[in-house]
């Protein structure tokens, strides 16, 4: 089964016309009729390919058969390009579907609520299996989404299996804090100041943070560039580039979250290589909320790592292994 592998092109030199006029990227729908260049419209059509089909048809359009073989139940991902490589990781028995980020309601209403966004994906679910059980695992904010779709499927009487939260914090209570003040030239000299005191070995992590933070930055840059786009001239978006949005556009879904209690247990995952989110830090929080939790880091340092090579063959033998354990598998 050939891997997805959304193309993540460099628009340092891309000339395309701009985002829509209220500055919100929506994600299809008609645009302006802002006519493209020649040059334009090959290059958009190119950045806009999509990677090759995976699976069987007849699913809901939200749903990606990530790996569709397979007799015992499916685990159900909170989103499809970060689980490709670890659909691919599980066991040869083991499907995996992926559910594709969401912003709009069938009737075109943007989803404002985490809750609502879960309902949406039961629905795409038990389209996919009307029977339980059903297998959850959502990575950062898609944990919280599993989380709240664990909650729906319960209040439908439908039998949850494990639903794994990885990286995935419980939103702070309250509402959110102020963004911090930004830092001036001075400041950062003298923040850089205090790790090279510190040590080199500070100093490098520190270098490759920000050389991670930069490229990611870039990446979601193009990502918006290409969805304002797609907006402006009545495009329709690729699904990788559906999917990818919902890494950075749900801030204000996350902020109005508050969890209620759920009955069933949850698998929390972190990373041993982040202090801030260790298994240990991260399962605190949802304890309260449960009636049972476990949790386990995974060999990985950076907030994504365990979902990429080669830490995800680890990640992979440990979700497996919670799904075979699992009182009512077979």
């Amino acid at each position: 089964m050939p891997e997805l592998r959304p193309p993540f092109p460099d628009l340092r030199d891309a000339r395309l016309p701009g985002p829509p006029s209220d500055g919100r990227p929506r994600p299809g729908g008609e645009g302006d009729g802002a006519p493209l260049s020649p040059e334009q419209e090959r290059l958009l059509t190119l950045l806009l390919a999509e990677p090759p089909p995976v699976g069987d048809g007849g699913l809901p359009d939200a749903v990606v058969a990530l790996r569709p073989r397979g007799s015992r139940p499916p685990l159900f991902g909170i989103g499809v390009f970060h689980f490709r490589r670890l659909a691919l990781a599980l066991g040869p028995d083991q499907p995996m579907f992926g559910l594709l980020g969401l912003d709009l309601d069938d009737d075109g209403q943007y989803l404002e609520r985490v809750e609502e966004l879960a309902a949406q994906y039961v629905r795409h679910i038990r389209a996919v299996r009307p029977h339980g059980p059903y297998h959850l695992i959502g990575f950062c904010f898609g944990g919280l989404v599993a989380y709240e779709v664990a909650r729906q499927l319960e209040a439908e009487r439908a039998t949850v299996g494990r639903v794994m939260l990885l990286a995935a914090a419980r939103p702070a209570a309250g509402p959110p804090a102020e963004p911090p003040a930004p830092v001036s030239g001075p400041g950062r000299l003298r923040a850089l100041a205090r790790r090279v005191h510190a040590g080199d070995g500070a100093l490098r992590q520190w270098l490759a943070e920000r050389a991670q933070y930069q490229a990611t930055s870039a990446r979601v840059g193009a990502q918006r560039l290409l969805l304002a786009t797609c907006t402006r001239v009545g495009r329709t978006p690729p699904l990788w580039l559906r999917d990818a949005a919902t890494a950075w556009s749900h801030p204000d879904r996350e902020a109005r979250y508050a969890p209620a209690p759920y009955g069933g247990g949850v698998t929390v995952i972190g990373h041993e290589g982040d202090p801030d989110e260790s298994a240990r830090v991260l399962v605190e929080g949802w304890r309260p909320l449960v009636g049972r939790a476990e949790a386990f880091d995974v060999p990985a340092g950076r907030h994504m790592d365990s979902l990429k090579e080669p830490y995800v063959q680890a990640l992979a033998a440990r979700v497996q292994a919670r799904l075979d354990t699992w009182p009512g598998a077979s």
